[in-house]
C-alpha cells in the first residue's frame, strides 16, 4: 500500500511543477524581460566580485571580462532561477508555519543568489587565470558547491522547521 504522506508529497510536487511551468514558460518567457534581467543581474554581481578581487573587469550586458579578456557569459541556464524554484518547491512541499516558510524561502533564495554570483565571478577569474581548469570547475566544482548549499538549506528546513520531519521512516 502506498503511504498517504508520500503520495501527498508527490501530488504537491506535481502541482507545484505545473504552476512553475505555466508561470515561467507561458508568462515570464514570452514576456521576454525576466531572463535577460536575471542574466544581467548575475553578470553584474559577478563583475563586481571580479573587481573586488582586484582584477580590472569590464561588463557588456551579460559578458564579463577580466583584464580585457572575455571570460564568461551569463545565460538563462546560469542565472540560478531554476535552482531557486526547486529550492522553494521543496520547502513548500515539506511545509511549515506560513511565515517561517515565506521568510526561509526568501533568505534561502538570497543565499543562493549570492552563491551564484560568487560562482560566476570565480568562473570568470578561473577562465582568465587557469583556462585549463575552467571546464572542470564549471561542470563540477561550482555545481557541487551550489547543490551542497541547497541540500544544507533543505536539511536545516526539514530538521528545524518542517511539519513533516518524519515522513520517511
Amino acid at each position: 500500500m502506498i503511504d498517504k504522506k508520500l503520495l501527498l508529497i508527490f501530488i504537491k510536487a506535481i502541482v507545484l511543477y505545473t504552476i512553475w511551468y505555466v508561470v515561467y514558460h507561458l508568462w515570464l518567457v514570452p514576456g521576454g524581460k525576466f531572463d535577460p534581467w536575471m542574466n544581467e543581474s548575475v553578470a553584474y554581481g559577478g563583475w563586481l566580485l571580479v573587481r573586488a578581487f582586484g582584477y580590472d573587469g569590464c561588463i557588456d550586458g551579460t559578458d564579463i571580462c577580466v583584464n580585457i579578456v572575455s571570460t564568461v557569459k551569463v545565460s538563462t541556464g546560469c542565472n540560478g532561477f531554476e535552482i531557486y524554484c526547486i529550492f522553494a518547491g521543496f520547502i513548500i512541499i515539506f511545509g511549515g508555519r506560513f511565515w517561517d516558510t515565506v521568510i526561509y524561502i526568501f533568505l534561502g533564495v538570497v543565499v543562493l543568489y549570492f552563491s551564484n554570483i560568487l560562482r560566476v565571478g570565480l568562473l570568470a577569474i578561473d577562465h582568465y587565470e587557469r583556462l585549463d581548469m575552467f571546464t572542470f570547475n564549471h561542470k563540477f566544482t561550482y555545481v557541487v558547491m551550489i547543490y551542497s548549499i541547497v541540500f544544507v538549506l533543505w536539511y536545516v528546513w526539514v530538521v528545524k522547521f518542517s511539519n513533516k520531519k518524519n515522513v520517511i521512516n
